[in-house]
């Protein structure tokens, strides 16, 4: 979740909900640099991001 507040505003608190596409693919032989950046060799292929309603 996050959260962004802007301050001196009368803005309303909204969700949102993201939906993610993704593949999993572990490298066996990945270099110690590649380990750090992405340690459980997830890739995101899409996503998207909409506003939660009510109702």
């Amino acid at each position: 979740m996050r959260s962004i507040s802007y301050p001196r505003t009368n803005a309303a608190e909204r969700s949102f909900m993201a939906t993610l596409g993704y593949s999993f693919q572990p490298k066996e032989n990945a270099k110690l640099e590649e380990v750090w950046k992405n340690p459980l060799g997830f890739i995101v292929l899409s996503y998207r991001i909409d506003a939660e309603t009510n109702g």
